[in-house]
């Protein structure tokens, strides 16, 4: 299993860059995680758009769903000149503002996902946690050949997550705000808290990601080594993880 990093900003995209969007993989199969502004055009860049036939989206914020939009179209395309067959499978929690926008026609098809849902993805087994969020929002947990990965989407802090996390090989968490934030922004995990998870978890490695846009970005790391001792990686652009 690997992990590929396409964008890692929180809110908005930084120049030349894009908010949440990350690719799993193995030797058969891809499934993207997230698909936030600026993603699309940054995913084409480092794969084979007519191989991703999976999509899911943890929540209906623009920084993690938007980029759903120009796929459509991009698929609409690709079945128009022969380069794509099947419609693009977006697998979404139920929001009545949105959902019914990612039926495309032939192009793409939404398939609702709940806490209870588990779905086999070309050989990943793909389950969800509610998070603790402003809106509906969900972990989402991919295990395969012995190997995990979880990764938070957008959460305040959560003892179910800690249990949902349990002994994975690559903890995928948000780190929204700097440790001296706390209590500020709804919904969002501090640096320390990310480590905190990881340490509670016991997992084998920590991504930090969904960045704020000010601050030492380096900091998070260091805040949430008061917790977590063992790897912490910062998410950058291309980053790739082999489990």
């Amino acid at each position: 299993m690997k992990l590929k990093v396409v964008g890692y900003w929180g809110a908005y995209p930084e120049p030349d860059s894009a908010t949440s969007c990350y690719i799993v993989s193995d030797n058969n199969s891809k499934i993207v995680i997230d698909m936030g502004s600026g993603s699309l055009s940054k995913l084409m860049k480092y794969e084979d758009i007519n191989k991703i036939n999976d999509v899911i989206i943890s929540h209906f914020h623009y920084d993690h769903f938007v980029d759903v939009y120009p796929l459509q179209f991009n698929s609409m395309i690709q079945q128009d000149i022969g380069n794509r067959k099947d419609p693009v499978k977006i697998y979404t929690p139920y929001d009545p503002l949105y959902s019914e926008a990612m039926n495309y026609k032939t192009f793409t098809k939404n398939i609702f996902y709940n806490q209870g849902s588990v779905f086999n993805i070309n050989g990943f087994i793909t389950t969800f946690l509610k998070t603790n969020h402003v809106i509906d929002s969900y972990a989402v947990k991919l295990e395969k050949s012995g190997k995990t990965l979880v990764y938070t989407s957008d959460t305040a802090w959560s003892d179910e997550l800690v249990e949902f996390s349990k002994n994975a090989d690559l903890l995928i968490s948000e780190a929204s705000l700097f440790d001296e934030m706390k209590g500020k922004v709804e919904g969002h995990l501090t640096a320390s808290e990310a480590g905190k998870l990881a340490y509670l978890a016991n997992v084998k490695k920590l991504l930090l990601t969904h960045f704020p846009h000010f601050g030492v970005i380096e900091l998070l790391k260091k805040q949430a080594s008061k917790y977590y001792k063992k790897e912490i990686i910062l998410a950058e652009e291309n980053l790739t993880i082999e489990l």
